[in-house]
């Protein structure tokens, strides 16, 4: 059986928060201000240095056997704790006696964490993608835990609270012997980036986007009393192969190198000419005032232009949807061969890797932009995008833009080809679901502003009902035109135009006359509905369409979206309705898999009485009370004010699978989950939840599988307190685990789990059978909406289905 050290890799894409990892063999001393042999590779103010203590010697840990991160004790959701479980020993589980911690021995506690960052490094390449190494910091202290050697050690410390730890990627090509033809295994080097803020409120330095931030590279074999430094000179701060090798460097590096993004690119082989070979490299941007600049670097660390292009980027209240916080933004997204996406600020450039790396001078890069995200507030957030191998939609507003973005596109000459082992993040990323449903966010339109206009939006199916239509003023529907003359373009220039008024890509304002209109993305479609009638909105690629799942005032429902169709066309002919038009429920987001969608739904059933909620608080029910009630009563007043409720919903739950096939013929419908139940995969006296899995062995390498859960459709039962259940908003008690054959097939059962499960958050990960997966065991509602969330550890052959260790986290 293989050894499972990083189970709780499942949550580390989906978290909002971010943990602190406290070594508690080493917290003494932690506070002290520990920089030294600070050596700069870019021009940034440094703070004053001061003596290091002796090194920390490197702590042995008992074995690793299966790593979490949960709440230990008395912890709350911010202080959790690195524990680890023994699969093969029974659970023992801490808990909290007042403010008293009683101890548990499985899982067992390694270090406390409190408010903190953390990286997995997954540094060598083998089949079953297992990571190596955990770094973590605590305030200003920099920790990592060799996951192989089952020790842990303190690196060094900074004078200030590191809020981030950044990983660096590399590529690693394994060369076939006969073709010559390369696998290149995208992994982690062998250091980080680590973000210092030096703040005077640290409980809030990491929030604060206007606080000074540094940066350092920090190898994991950096001793600041190593003796034979000589032996990791030249070899890029740590990665020399010699033995016991240790490096005291630690250099400060710019903002735009620790936070930049990995490119890979086609470019010239010297050695044949007329055909490209594949090279990589790293573009960033600085963030802030005085970090004005745009950079490429290639593989070894060498900036590829004769200099970095001097960058002004626009500057905002908030940064939303990325990780840190910074009052500017920039970031790239992968498309297909090579393609990329960057954004700066709220311009989007669609580019190929090869056009950067082709340039000496920067003067040019990212002149003419793809699109521009509209202003919102003094805010930005990080671009909403759908692609596939040709097509790139970008979603800004309640407007969907389009383009092909190879249409120009001639595949290269290559000597050789080229293959990808991506790392395991990837795959996580794409198919995490976050939404947790609560009936708390659905609102009558009775109480809309305008329930006319809120009836008709909610009107699923119906005659006039569309998601997807033309951007006019009837539908409160316009675009941008920025008219302002920021530069002096060069068809406007005369000999007497000064050089500081010509138009320039270092000005983002310049953007606007420099654009070339007809590169931008084209308008596809505008959603009427979206600003006022729905409480979220999410979207994603299906075979030259989009899914979009559209979460409305009342009901949820979910739609085909074909963005080739003109918008002329028939709306039935732009559109295809799969669920909403006949029953009440919330939808999952769906995955993509086995010709066809899996996705999970909570049907809304029978009405529980008697029973009243103010906000989100449970309250006196006394409605034949004509007054506007306190704060603990709902009265007749407040109901027919809207500003409380009388009862609640029960909710089914169900795992849907529609066929391409389905889909096409129009089966993929409600009517087929109310009379036939053609669609869910368990029976009508079940209730249901899919379980995305990847499989990872040594043969097939990852595998994308489906697991789904199970409950009897029936009451709790305290007579038989493991029978499974199923109660309230679709919660499942005691379900079963399930591997699934095909579609809607069962396979085999992996395991009773004797918890609840009202969502699942994380896909399960299995590596030869053994593994982990993450879910929300179910809602607290009071003052603040809470969700206990819970790590599931997995043992396909001996039928383990094993709750490990939860965490309250804040909805």
């Amino acid at each position: 059986m293989s050894r499972v050290r990083n189970l709780s890799e499942v949550l580390q894409y989906i978290c909002v928060v971010a943990f602190v990892f406290v070594l508690s063999a080493c917290s003494e001393g932690i506070d002290e201000i520990l920089d030294t042999d600070i050596l700069p590779e870019e021009e940034l103010p440094d703070p004053p240095v001061t003596p290091t203590p002796p090194a920390q010697p490197d702590a042995e840990l008992e074995e690793i056997k299966n790593l979490f991160v949960g709440a230990y004790g008395c912890q709350d959701n911010t202080a959790l704790s690195l524990v680890n479980y023994d699969s093969d020993a029974s659970l023992s589980s801490s808990s909290c006696d007042g403010n008293v911690v009683v101890e548990g021995t499985n899982p067992s506690q390694l270090y406390a964490m409190s408010q903190g960052v953390h990286a997995y490094l997954d540094l060598v390449a083998d089949p079953l993608k297992q990571n190596e190494a955990v770094v973590f910091a605590n305030a200003g202290a920099v920790l990592y835990i060799d996951l192989d050697a089952n020790s842990a050690e303190r690196l060094t410390s900074f004078s200030g609270t590191v809020c981030r730890v950044i990983p660096s990627i590399r590529y690693e090509a394994e060369v076939d012997s006969v073709t010559g033809d390369e696998t290149w295994n995208e992994l982690h080097d062998s250091f980080v980036y680590v973000e210092v803020v030096d703040s005077a409120d640290s409980a809030r330095a990491c929030q604060n986007n206007q606080d000074f931030r540094r940066y350092f590279k920090v190898a994991l074999n950096y001793d600041v009393n190593a003796i034979d430094e000589e032996t990791c000179i030249g070899e890029l701060d740590g990665k020399s192969s010699a033995a016991n090798c240790k490096t005291r460097l630690l250099p400060n590096v710019s903002q735009a190198r620790a936070l930049s993004y990995p490119i890979r690119a086609y470019v010239d082989d010297a050695t044949n000419p007329g055909s490209k070979v594949q090279v990589y490299g790293y573009i960033g941007a600085g963030l802030g005032s005085g970090a004005r600049e745009l950079v490429l670097w290639n593989s070894a660390g060498d900036q590829v232009w004769t200099a970095p292009q001097d960058r002004n980027l626009e500057s905002f209240s908030n940064v939303l949807g990325v990780e840190g916080a910074y009052s500017q933004l920039f970031a790239v997204e992968e498309l297909e061969d090579n393609f990329y996406v960057a954004q700066l600020g709220r311009d989007i450039f669609v580019f190929e890797g090869s056009e950067l790396f082709e340039l000496s001078d920067s003067n040019d890069v990212f002149k003419d932009r793809s699109y521009q995200l509209e202003e919102d507030s003094g805010n930005v957030t990080k671009m909403q995008i759908a692609f596939d191998n040709d097509d790139f939609l970008v979603f800004d507003q309640g407007k969907f833009f389009y383009s092909d973005y190879k249409a120009s596109y001639s595949a290269p000459v290559l000597s050789k080809n080229y293959s990808y082992d991506f790392l395991l993040a990837r795959s996580l990323r794409n198919i995490e679901d976050p939404y947790m449903f609560s009936q708390f966010d659905l609102n009558d339109c009775s109480y809309n502003a305008d329930p006319v206009a809120c009836a008709d939006a909610n009107d699923v199916g119906g005659f006039a009902w569309q998601v997807t239509n033309d951007c006019t003023l009837a539908l409160n529907c316009s675009f941008p035109n920025d008219l302002n003359d920021y530069c002096v373009t060069d068809a406007e220039r005369t000999p007497t135009t000064p050089q500081s008024e010509l138009c320039t890509p270092s000005n983002y304002e310049d953007l606007n006359e420099l654009d070339e209109v007809a590169n931008d993305l084209s308008f596809a479609a505008f959603l009427p509905y979206y600003k006022d009638y729905m409480r979220s909105f999410e979207f994603k690629m299906y075979d030259d369409s989009l899914l979009l799942n559209l979460r409305l005032t009342e009901r949820d429902a979910l739609v085909v979206y074909y963005y080739k169709q003109p918008l002329t066309a028939p709306a039935t002919v732009r559109e295809r309705l799969l669920l909403g038009r006949r029953l009440v429920q919330s939808i999952s987001r769906p995955v993509v898999q086995d010709s066809g969608i899996y996705f999970s739904t909570n049907v809304q059933g029978a009405t529980v009485s008697n029973v009243c909620y103010k906000g989100l608080m449970e309250v006196m029910c006394n409605v034949q009370e004509p007054l506007e009630g306190a704060a603990d009563e709902c009265t007749r007043f407040d109901l027919d004010a809207g500003t409380c409720r009388e009862g609640r919903f029960l909710f089914e739950s169900r795992a849907l699978f529609c066929s391409d096939t389905e889909i096409l013929s129009g089966d993929c419908k409600d009517s087929n989950q109310i009379n036939q139940t053609t669609l869910q995969i368990e029976s009508a006296s079940q209730d249901a939840k899919w379980v995305p899995s990847l499989s990872i062995d040594a043969t097939n390498g990852v595998q994308s599988t489906m697991h789904v859960l199970i409950s009897d459709d029936q009451p709790r039962s305290t007579a038989r307190p493991n029978d499974s259940y199923s109660k309230d908003e679709g919660i499942l008690g005691n379900p079963q685990l399930y591997s699934v054959a095909s579609q809607r097939t069962l396979s085999s059962a992996q395991g009773q789990l004797l918890s609840s499960v009202e969502s699942v958050a994380a896909r399960l990960v299995l590596r030869e059978n053994e593994g982990a997966y993450a879910v929300n065991a179910e809602e607290f509602v009071s003052s603040t909406r809470q969700r206990q969330q819970d790590e599931i550890y997995v043992n396909q052959a001996n039928d383990q289905n094993q709750k490990v260790i939860g965490r309250t986290i804040a909805h």
